[in-house]
């Protein structure tokens, strides 16, 4: 059985608290996926930030650190969801 394309949502009101987040929520999920003998296909992984332009702009010298299993992932700026392309502005 595979569990393609899942998406998990957060929201933070600034980039440290959802860096925060983002990593100590991961763990629980990848203790979920290991109790239902599943696997995160770690390589395949990204994660977007979903904003305004201006918002965007002005978070974009700050850096935000995701990782499982000690393996760092990637950002992007668009992703594809049930055949629809979505990109940092939702445009």
């Amino acid at each position: 059985m595979y569990a393609d394309d899942t998406n998990v949502t957060f929201a933070a009101s600034n980039m440290i608290d959802l860096e925060t987040q983002i990593n100590t929520e991961q763990k629980s999920i990848n203790l979920l996926l290991r109790d239902n003998k599943l696997s995160l296909g770690v390589a395949k992984t990204e994660f977007m930030i979903i904003s305004s332009s201006q918002k965007l702009q002005s978070l974009n010298d700050k850096t935000i650190n995701i990782n499982v299993d000690r393996v760092k992932i990637n950002e992007t700026n668009h992703s594809k969801a049930l055949g629809l392309n979505i990109d940092e502005n939702l445009s």
